[in-house]
């Protein structure tokens, strides 16, 4: 689980439809992937390798499926 405050460094952005899926990874190396308006999005003006806070708001966690 992340912890509720954590700096991470941008990797990759893409905009499509309504949302910009930008995934992160943070200090220790864990990916993240954070779901941003298109609007948030254009005034964050979000490059590669740049520092941002993030904050969970609406966490989830996938885990792979179980198989016998």
């Amino acid at each position: 689980m992340i912890p509720r405050d954590r700096y991470t460094s941008t990797r990759v952005a893409r905009s499509a439809a309504s949302i910009a899926k930008v995934t992160t990874r943070t200090l220790d190396g864990q990916d993240v992937l954070v779901d941003l308006s298109l609007d948030d999005y254009q005034r964050l003006q979000l490059t590669e390798d740049r520092q941002v806070f993030i904050y969970p708001k609406n966490a989830r966690v996938f885990f792979p499926e179980y198989e016998i």
